[in-house]
């Protein structure tokens, strides 16, 4: 059985690395039956668990007021914020993982974004409580392996992800957190892996 070690890193600018197991899945869109015109969704389990890395970034929380650009220790580039007000509270976060370099995917989340996810999810919390719930989620899936589980389910319509929070109440998973997740371009890809892999 593999294990993951779940590490805290905190970086020399404002963000964090923080790493964790993760499941991936594929859904397809695949035709009910012959000569029909509907369509169905189609899950694929694609293996075992994998060691994922997740860098986050934070703008005007916590009493941060700027993200950096680079952690020089890991040579990991991460994206700056795309919206432009910079006194917006936000955070972002990039998904990749160590053994396939070519798997990165990318979320912001400001505070307007954040409410839209409250009322959809039902969430209890603010956006800084829902930014410590997701990485305590994080941590909870190396300490409680075989009840907490991170799924990334990867589109093959449109190459958008969704990760999700699984718990386990012993008779049911339940979802606990949802975030929707966008793929780097491929010319994206090839800068960070230029720069990570030299």
């Amino acid at each position: 059985k593999n294990t993951f070690r779940t590490t805290n890193t905190k970086t020399d600018d404002d963000s964090m690395i923080l790493s964790a197991p993760l499941e991936l899945r594929g859904v397809t869109e695949e035709e009910e039956e012959e000569g029909s015109d509907r369509r169905v969704k189609v899950i694929h389990d694609l293996g075992s668990r994998v060691h994922a890395t997740f860098t986050f970034t934070k703008r005007m929380m916590d009493s941060m007021e700027s993200e950096s650009d680079w952690t020089e220790d890991f040579r990991v580039r991460r994206r700056r914020f795309s919206g432009d007000c910079s006194s917006e509270k936000a955070f972002a976060i990039d998904v990749s993982i160590p053994s396939n370099p070519f798997f990165r995917y990318y979320c912001e989340i400001d505070e307007m974004q954040f409410e839209t996810m409250k009322q959809k999810q039902n969430l209890s919390v603010n956006l800084n409580g829902f930014y410590l719930a997701f990485k305590e989620s994080l941590v909870s899936c190396k300490t409680r392996e075989s009840a907490n589980v991170m799924v990334f389910t990867m589109n093959g319509t449109d190459g958008m992800g969704t990760l999700a929070c699984l718990e386990d109440l012993g008779h049911k998973h339940v979802e606990t957190l949802r975030i929707d997740f966008v793929p780097y371009t491929e010319r994206e890809i090839q800068e960070r892996v230029q720069l990570e892999y030299r």
